[in-house]
């Protein structure tokens, strides 16, 4: 399975892709593993979104940001709070 392996480096000239892309690929996993009642590691790849850094925030770390809160919810009946 393609999420369950874990991206470390990507090669910018072999595999052009934008930090926006990189965001969406966590996001829309995360959505995946929520699919898939895998909440920890929806967590995981949620956090993956909100600690990219970025001059500014864009609508995928806004949502990831509710989506995580909802997922650790359900999962550890705790309320979320953002890793530093």
């Amino acid at each position: 399975m393609v999420i369950s392996t874990d991206v470390f480096e990507i090669e910018p000239k072999e595999f052009p892709i934008s930090s926006y892309a990189y965001l969406r690929y966590f996001y829309y996993s995360s959505l995946i593993c929520i699919g898939m009642q895998d909440f920890r590691l929806a967590i995981d790849h949620l956090n993956m979104v909100i600690l990219t850094p970025a001059s500014a925030l864009s609508t995928v770390v806004v949502h990831a940001i509710k989506k995580a809160k909802i997922v650790h919810l359900i999962e550890f009946g705790t309320s979320y709070e953002i890793p530093r």
